[in-house]
């Protein structure tokens, strides 16, 4: 059974008691023990926010505290620069100008580093410390000094310092040897496997060692390649070798291709001879053809002749017909006409009496109603004079009561009305209220939502590019991935090519530069500007806004703002020279967007209102004055300020551990508005209930009265629209009855004398357009008698003019016929004179052969004969000449042949040595591999967890695999832990490469921000032991978190005084 481990608390027991039993002689021991490479002592001057600060850290455990901006990052950063290293590898900038503190024009680095013992580096020479020094100036040169322990200096050059850095075994691209802030941010908090795999290769060193064979695997390619180009050189060399041989068989071969060009010749004679004798019965055939074509075209002008002839006859036949049928309608056309005229004029009359006959029934019928109207009047007269004049005083009396009543209910209503219009008002008002807190609250909720949105983002995302929004991490990998689509890759968001000199203005330059354009991109062309946009619409989520894209030509080039730029004045700077921009395109855009180098930063607003509001005090090129809260301050003549509504930076230099206490705060105080908001629109919401019962009970009151109203209306209007017969004369009336039935007769003596016209007209109307049918049957007989006939005549026309066309074409094919005749005659002449020819030149040359090819087969071959006869009398040499050429060359094809099979030998052997070191490396790999998984398992069992590291060399991924406490989860990776026993397991994994890889020293920088308070502590432990452990290295912690729970003497705490902050002054 293996022996239980004891807990880390009673291992720090031993240690401290053993401490206790040793003698003051304690520090000579550690003197003793302490290992060459370890840090004596370091000076910073003008460096980053450090004006002057000299570090002497402990031998052993060193804990180096201080608030955020206090500088301690500046002591790695320092480290790193110091010892040779680039400004690119501390992820603080590009160039290491841009650590010289604001204001100040060079920089130093002094480290002194213990060089005693075993492994110390030419002690004979530097002594006991080793002290680089390390000058910089704001042009960007540098330069270093080498000092031995006497103070003497032994080199000036960077060579020197990073041999001193190799024989010490100080790494400083080595995350386990030196992590920073980005480091331990991407590698111990992420829970991607590529971060956490490449982590493990660069502390290992595999990484290198991989590098390096890749390198050797090229080589050997390279070999090879040259190996196969000297095989093309060596066949060359066989060929020419064999090709000397072949000339000196190839003198006796010209008499025989001589030879064979006559019999060639010959034979293209005789050839020719068969091809014209072919020529002339073709020529015979078509002169044959010719003739016969000639014969028939000649007859077939003859018959079409006939036939056109023929036509002609019958068309003119039937037109004459067609004139006579044409002379008969004519004949017919003028009383048609007659007939057509008086009967327009006959339907016009009797259209005419039927309209009057209309009038005057109308009118009668009129009459007769008044008549009707008058007999009843005269009755009513006679009957009810007495009793309608009572009636008619009793209604007016009824009248005055009705108008005193309505005058009343109206003043009423009035009243009600005005009150109700007031109520209204009020409850128009409240309700407005209530729906703008309404509005407000909901304003709020989405920004809750967004800010929890925010804040679950900032907590589970480890990209630097969240605070740029969600979307930002997934565009930059787009544009990434289709980069060879674009003409220049764009740039952005331009706020992440951007660092500030001093933190204190994040506030004053984000607010001048507006989040909106931070988040922007910059094309340099349209084709681009549409890539990305299709990019945006395809990764965006809809969520927050896109990103501004703009459109400008890239120059690579910084422009000149020098004639532009703002004079600066103490205690103030432009946002040109506070800003650090890594990219010249992106500080060209905001050249051209903002005019940054016009802006003056300034402290308070005391002194912006002192240099603005004065003309004579304004610094020359400045535009806009832009305090440290973000005020605005426009110069005279214009003078004129606005508050600024920005208060916190959330981008420039903004850390995920000031982002989340941001978002957490502003949760804070937006749940506290919306409470106090909450609490107003109750109150309204319970007044407007109020005013609006008061207003239902007033709208029933108001329609009661207009109900009372109306009726009372209703009663005063039937009272008023009562007719009140006129006491007319009755004789009057009868005198009017007797002169309307007087009219009437005479109009029905009028009616009957028009139906009498009526019907004569119709009988009249009707004999007419018998007639006229009669007519329009006869003409209608001769029309239809001619269409057959102008049928006729258009089928004859038409065969006519095919006639004609075919008696064209016929006479076109008889000429053409008539020509080609003509030609062949005369081209089968000539063939014959051809054939003569010929006959005569092949009969002189020899016989005829019996078998004869073509003539371009008999050419080809015979040229190919010419040409071999011709290249070989050109090649033609003596003998002595062609041997001494071919022992030439065989001697250099013997020299070639041992100088290859030299070159296969060498390339073997370099393929054995490659394969070898591929072995080495596959075991190296194997080792660090198993050994790093030990450690890992090992370190998880201090807090009862269990689990492994899952290493996958193909696919570059690295997975921790753990079981929390009692595996109440089960085996899981990271990404299922809490944030504690995550970070708990990435310290484990960072403490088990510590195993594989041992430097002088040990840095690392708020590896804990991200921990709780247990799993800190407990971690806090573990290195702790760790570091008691070995008393020959050194262990440096950097942590802004409160390390009060140590107190342990063998520790050295550094604490960093706080850093300035400008006093915020109250209005």
């Amino acid at each position: 059974m293996p022996r239980k481990r004891k807990p880390l608390t009673q291992l720090d027991g031993q240690i401290i008691s053993t401490k206790r039993q040793r003698s003051v002689s304690i520090e000579d021991d550690s003197e003793k023990l302490r290992r060459a490479g370890t840090i004596s002592k370091m000076v910073l001057k003008n460096f980053m926010c450090h004006s002057h600060l000299e570090v002497t850290p402990g031998s052993n455990i060193n804990y180096i505290t201080g608030r955020n901006g206090s500088g301690k990052s500046a002591i790695l950063t320092a480290l790193v620069v110091g010892l040779g290293g680039k400004a690119s590898l501390t992820n603080r900038g590009n160039s290491i100008k841009g650590f010289i503190k604001a204001g100040k024009n060079s920089a130093s680095i002094e480290i002194v580093l213990y060089n005693a013992g075993l492994l110390s580096y030419q002690q004979s020479v530097y002594g006991k410390e080793i002290t680089i020094i390390r000058n910089f100036g704001g042009s960007g040169n540098s330069s270093y000094k080498i000092k031995s322990a006497s103070g003497q200096i032994v080199s000036t050059q960077a060579k020197e310092v990073h041999r001193i850095c190799s024989g010490l075994n100080i790494q400083i691209d080595n995350p386990v040897c030196l992590l920073n802030q980005d480091t331990a941010r991407n590698f111990l908090n992420s829970k991607d496997p590529h971060h956490k795999f490449l982590l493990f290769m660069r502390a290992t060193g595999l990484e290198t060692l991989c590098e390096e064979y890749k390198k050797i695997f090229q080589n050997k390619k390279n070999a090879i390649r040259m190996l196969k180009d000297k095989e093309v050189l060596y066949q060359k060399l066989k060929d020419e070798r064999a090709e000397l041989a072949q000339k000196i068989a190839n003198q006796k071969s010209i008499a025989e291709y001589n030879n064979q060009a006559k019999l060639l010749e010959n034979e293209i004679l005789w050839a020719k001879v068969r091809d014209s004798e072919d020529d002339l019965k073709n020529h015979e055939d078509i002169v044959n053809h010719f003739e016969e074509d000639r014969s028939a075209y000649q007859n077939k002008l003859a018959d079409e002749g006939q036939k056109r002839s023929g036509i002609e006859r019958t068309i003119q036949s039937l037109q004459q017909q067609i004139y006579q049928l044409q002379e008969s309608i004519e004949q017919q056309n003028a009383p048609q006409n007659a007939l057509v005229r008086s009967l327009s004029e006959l339907k016009e009359s009797l259209n005419e009496k039927r309209r009057e006959k209309r009038t005057i029934l109308k009118a009668i019928a009129s009459k007769t109603g008044d008549c009707n109207i008058l007999e009843q009047e005269i009755s009513q007269i006679t009957d009810n004079f007495t009793q309608i004049e009572q009636e008619k005083m009793k209604r007016l009396e009824e009248l005055k009561k009705l108008d005193e009543t309505i005058k009343s209910m109206e003043n009423l209503l009035e009243t009600s009305k005005n009150e109700q219009f007031q109520i209204r008002s009020s409850i128009n008002h409240l309700q407005k209220e209530q729906h703008n807190f309404t509005a407000e609250i909901k304003q709020i909720d989405h920004q809750i939502e967004n800010t929890n949105t925010r804040l679950k983002a900032f907590e589970g995302e480890s990209n630097s590019l969240s605070v740029y929004g969600s979307d930002m991490p997934r565009i930059v990998a787009a544009i990434n991935a289709a980069k060879d689509k674009f003409k220049h890759l764009p740039r952005g968001p331009l706020g992440s090519y951007i660092k500030l000199k001093d933190r204190k203005w994040a506030v004053a330059v984000e607010g001048f530069l507006s989040p909106g354009l931070l988040r922007a991109f910059a094309v340099d062309n349209k084709n681009d500007n549409e890539l990305l946009m299709n990019i945006f619409q395809r990764v965006c989520s809809g969520r927050g806004s896109k990103p501004i894209v703009i459109t400008s030509k890239f120059f690579f080039d910084v422009h000149n703002v020098s004639e532009n730029l703002v004079n600066p004045i103490d205690g103030c700077i432009s946002v040109f020279n506070a800003l650090e921009i890594s990219d010249p395109v992106v500080a060209n855009c905001l050249i051209d967007q903002t005019s940054l180098e016009s802006i003056l930063l300034i402290p308070d607003s005391e002194k912006a209102i002192e240099l603005m509001s004065d003309r004579r005090r304004v610094p020359r090129n400045c535009q806009q004055g832009v305090t440290i809260e973000g005020d605005k301050y426009y110069p005279d003549p214009n003078y004129k300020t606005y508050c600024s509504q920005y208060h916190d930076a959330q981008f420039l230099q903004v850390s995920a551990a000031d982002m989340i206490s941001q978002l957490k705060q502003k949760l804070i105080d937006l749940s506290n508005k919306k409470k106090s908001i909450v609490s107003k629109r109750d109150s309204i919401k319970t007044e407007c209930q109020e005013q609006t019962a008061k207003m239902k009970a007033l709208e029933v009151k108001i329609t009661k009265l207009d109900k009372a109203r109306y009726h009372v209306k209703n009663q005063h209007s039937e009272l008023s629209s009562t007719n009140e017969p006129d006491t007319v004369n009755v004789q009057q009336l009868q005198n009017e009855l007797a002169e309307l039935r007087k009219a009437i007769e005479e109009r029905n003596v009028v009616s009957q004398k028009i139906e009498e016209d009526l019907v004569k007209v119709k009988n009249t109307i009707n004999e007419k357009e018998a007639e006229l049918e009669r007519i329009k049957t006869i003409v209608r007989d001769y029309e239809d008698r001619i269409d057959p006939l102008n049928q006729q005549i258009h089928e004859q026309q038409s065969k006519h003019k095919d006639y004609d066309v075919n008696k064209k074409f016929v006479t076109k094919r008889l000429e053409e016929t008539t020509n080609r005749l003509r030609i062949a005659r005369s081209e089968l002449l000539a063939v014959q004179e051809t054939l003569g020819r010929h006959l005569q030149e092949a009969s002189v040359v020899g016989d005829r052969p019996e078998e004869l090819r073509q003539v371009p087969v008999i050419m080809e071959k015979l040229y190919e004969v010419q040409s071999r006869v011709r290249q070989l009398q050109s090649e033609v040499e003596t003998a002595d000449v062609l041997c001494k050429k071919y022992a030439d060359c065989n001697k250099r094809f013997q020299q070639a042949t041992e100088l290859m099979k030299t070159l296969m030998e060498d390339v073997k052997e370099l393929q054995i040595a490659s394969d070898k070191r591929s072995r080495y490396y596959n075991h190296t790999e194997d080792y660090f591999t198993t050994l790093v998984k030990h450690s890992f398992r090992k370190i998880l069992e201090l807090r009862q967890f269990k689990g492994n590291l899952e290493i996958s060399m193909r696919d570059r991924k690295l997975n921790l695999i753990v079981i929390p406490q009692q595996g109440s989860q089960g085996i899981t990776n990271t990404s299922n832990l809490s944030g504690g026993e995550r970070s708990f397991s990435t310290v484990a994994f960072l403490y088990s490469l510590w195993q594989c890889m041992e430097f002088p020293f040990y840095f690392m920088d708020e590896f804990d921000v991200f921990m709780d308070k247990v799993n800190r502590s407990k971690v806090m432990e573990i290195l702790l032991y760790h570091a008691k452990s070995r008393q020959d290295l050194q262990f440096v912690f950097l942590t802004p978190q409160d390390i009060s729970f140590i107190n342990d003497k063998a520790i050295a705490i550094h604490r960093l005084e706080d850093p300035e902050r400008t006093p915020v002054t109250e209005d």
